[in-house]
């Protein structure tokens, strides 16, 4: 009896032994993504591009509020993924012909003119809490690379765009093409950005459960207010132009900026005219600290008066501290007056960083415990730029009002 019942039992232990065998193999041969977003930011008063109004990710080229974000996609499965070559024809000279690969497609008329993985992604906005979506965005992966790989960037590898390796990322940073969901309709509300991958399962994976990511943001009542902003031609040798931004916030209550200590908390400071990042960030981070702390001796912030703060640095540096000869923050002074804020930055930048004429910007401020962080939503005060224009001797200075 003892004896049949270990038969047995060796023989289920076998069988499942065999099982595994047979099963683990094809379950390790499969690809894993997941994707992560970082640097999610609200642009307001945005131009793109007519390729992206051909596609549908803006519904018109001036005047967008665009939720843009860098996105990440990762492959966390031990085989890579390779979705075959494209086979698409010249995209831009017959948009409408088919791809020899039934997961390409090319681009509309008008559009970014080269083959479109369908399918890949889906960028959606959705009311908070609920599944209902308001906005859908309009971003197609269309060549997967190697980005980065065990967190160390690499160069991409050149071929047909069809393979992401195991533990590497493709990156679609937020300056491309439609990498942003155009929500200039969007109502005040509580919104939930949700980027999914592989959203139809075309693709093989090990596991389904990591497509998502998901991120909360708030859409307010736009309350613009005015800024002045004064460029040089900058000074020898370096070749950078002095900037001065004079910007002035204003909140609904004084309440509101109770909190405000730059000493204690540091702030983000962020200038845009037109397409271009005055700083070469969207949000640069100042740190708090008594002058004397910092990246060298003598960077940090001094109380000048009663709410009254200047932030001093003795060389030009980007937010992880590094000096940077394109561009840097050197000066800024703050007060608080009631429910405003005035502010003041002083620094250089690269002259490419700004056009001879722009069509607009705007500047936004935020600290840590603020009503809102203003790099990442629309209820925080802006200070907005209406357009540039040439003025002094020469038409040496540029002027935004």
């Amino acid at each position: 009896m003892n004896t049949t019942r270990e038969i047995l039992r060796a023989s289920a232990a076998a069988l499942f032994s065999y099982f595994l065998l047979s099963v683990a193999p094809l379950h390790a041969q499969a690809p894993d993504l997941r994707p992560e977003l970082q640097n999610i930011t609200i642009r307001q008063n945005q131009t793109v591009g007519a390729e992206d109004v051909a596609e549908g990710c803006a519904a018109a080229t001036t005047r967008r509020t665009l939720l843009a974000f860098d996105h990440y996609v990762w492959n966390d499965g031990p085989a890579a993924l390779n979705v075959g070559a494209p086979g698409c024809p010249d995209c831009s000279v017959s948009p409408a012909l088919s791809c020899a690969n039934p997961l390409f497609q090319c681009s509309l008329a008008g559009g970014h003119n080269h083959g479109h993985i369908t399918d890949f992604s889906s960028y959606t906005v959705i009311k908070r809490g609920s599944p209902d979506v308001v906005v859908r965005g309009h971003k197609e992966g269309f060549c997967l690379q190697d980005s980065i790989c065990n967190s160390t960037p690499v160069n991409p590898n050149p071929g047909d765009c069809s393979t992401l390796s195991s533990g590497c990322a493709d990156l679609y940073g937020s300056g491309l093409g439609c990498q942003y969901v155009d929500i200039t309709s969007l109502r005040p509300g509580k919104y939930t950005l949700r980027v999914e991958l592989n959203p139809t399962r075309n693709l093989s994976e090990l596991s389904f459960d990591n497509n998502v990511a998901m991120y909360d943001f708030d859409v307010c009542n736009a309350r613009h207010h005015s800024a002045n902003i004064k460029i040089g031609v900058g000074a020898p040798p370096t070749g950078k132009r002095p900037i001065t931004v004079r910007a002035t916030f204003e909140y609904r209550s004084e309440r509101e900026v109770k909190s405000f200590d730059p000493l204690k908390t540091g702030l983000s400071v962020g200038v845009t005219l037109g397409q271009n990042l005055v700083f070469g960030q969207t949000s640069v981070a100042i740190p708090g600290g008594k002058a004397g702390k910092g990246c060298y001796p003598v960077d940090g912030w001094i109380k000048t008066g009663r709410s009254k703060w200047e932030y001093r640095t003795d060389s030009e540096l980007d937010s992880d501290c590094r000096y940077n000869v394109a561009f840097g923050i050197r000066n800024i002074s703050v007060e608080r007056a009631g429910r405003f804020i005035f502010m003041t930055i002083r620094g250089r930048l690269d002259p490419s960083a700004v056009a001879k004429s722009s069509t607009g910007g705007f500047v936004t401020m935020s600290w840590l415990g603020s009503p809102i962080d203003a790099s990442n939503d629309t209820c925080s005060p802006s200070a907005t730029v209406k357009g540039c224009a040439q003025s002094g001797p020469g038409n040496a200075v540029i002027v935004c009002k």
